[in-house]
């Protein structure tokens, strides 16, 4: 679980981004959203589907990060993963001014407690929906 938690968090701005601008649902703007048109069995449209699941990421993530991890911890999945130019486990040490083992220890402790705090993320599923849209540009 670990390996997929690290890997919301190295896509948590793309996760973001599609959730403010999935179909008519999110967008802070009310300019341009992506539109799509595929419908599910159960009736919710895809737009509002994916809305829906990532947003649930992003609130997931933010929360965890901001209620489960100390102040360092928080530094250091900010830098590392979250922030828009993101920074090596070195990079970090020096801007903190700490050891780089330190920032590698604050980094363990932080991903075990987000594997624990984002565990109900673990059975989230996340298509890739681009032979959907390969399809529509065919036709």
């Amino acid at each position: 679980m670990s390996k997929k938690v690290i890997e919301l968090l190295k896509l948590y701005r793309c996760y973001k981004y599609a959730a403010e601008n999935a179909g008519n649902y999110g967008s802070k703007s009310g300019g341009q959203r992506i539109q799509y048109y595929v419908n599910r069995d159960d009736g919710v449209t895809l737009d509002e589907w994916d809305y829906l699941r990532y947003s649930r990421i992003v609130q997931m993530i933010n929360g965890a990060v901001m209620d489960v991890l100390n102040d360092n911890q928080r530094k250091v999945i900010q830098r590392r993963y979250l922030d828009r130019n993101t920074k090596t486990m070195t990079e970090i040490a020096d801007e903190l001014h700490v050891v780089q083992p330190t920032v590698s220890r604050w980094h363990k402790e932080a991903i075990k407690r987000l594997t624990i705090a984002l565990a109900p993320l673990q059975y989230e599923e996340i298509n890739d929906f681009s032979d959907q849209l390969n399809k529509m540009e065919t036709a």
